[in-house]
């Protein structure tokens, strides 16, 4: 799980998805979906692979979350950064109801 939050840290450093420079950010009020459902394929993948060698599943995903939040989630764009928590809300509702 830790591992797989550093990789997705490094990720988001390199690829920087965002269309716009981060001081321009009065032209790009929109968020951007890639950046977005790479965040969220990465947050599942720890699930796969700790289910494929026979762990944790639920554990592995704990530790990615607490190691994305803490160094992933600043390489994401400031409205994606903002627009990320809410989406997540809205999913976890969504799959509880």
């Amino acid at each position: 799980g830790i591992a797989c939050g550093l990789a997705t840290a490094v990720l988001l450093r390199v690829a920087r998805m965002d269309h716009s420079a981060e001081h321009d950010a009065a032209q790009h009020a929109h968020f951007n979906v890639p950046e977005l459902g790479l965040y969220l394929i990465c947050a599942y993948v720890p699930f796969l692979i700790a289910t494929a060698v026979s762990m944790s599943g639920i554990v592995a995903v704990m530790f990615a979350g607490i190691t994305m939040r803490h160094y992933a989630h600043y390489n994401l764009t400031r409205t994606t950064r903002e627009l990320f928590l809410p989406t997540v809300e809205l999913l976890a509702s969504l799959c509880e109801t």
